[in-house]
């Protein structure tokens, strides 16, 4: 898109919000808001509602791993970030799994 507008600097990427407005408008745009909203606002209650529990809960690990990796989704390139920020949950999620159901390697 850089080239086609004629940019001396082609190195660019759309941030979330514009993403969700190149792909589908205004009503991408919309959906995209209320998904991050919706999941940001449920991993927040997760967090406050363990943490005063149980301060060495697993999921505060994951929480504030998942903390930094939202600036990393927001900043642009929605393809690359979501891809980082599944494949470290799937590895919390193997380890946790592997912990609680089987043998590590002997």
């Amino acid at each position: 898109m850089a080239e086609q507008l004629g940019f001396s600097f082609t190195n660019i990427s759309c941030n979330y919000f514009a993403e969700g407005y190149c792909n589908f408008g205004l009503i991408g745009l919309l959906l995209f808001v209320l998904v991050l909203a919706l999941f940001t606002a449920f991993m927040d209650k997760l967090y406050w509602r363990y943490t005063k529990k149980d301060s060495t809960y697993y999921f505060n690990v994951i929480y504030l791993v998942l903390l930094g990796l939202l600036f990393f989704v927001l900043r642009g390139d929605l393809m690359s970030g979501f891809a980082f920020s599944l494949a470290i949950l799937f590895a919390f999620i193997s380890v946790l799994l592997t912990a609680a159901f089987g043998k590590g390697p002997t």
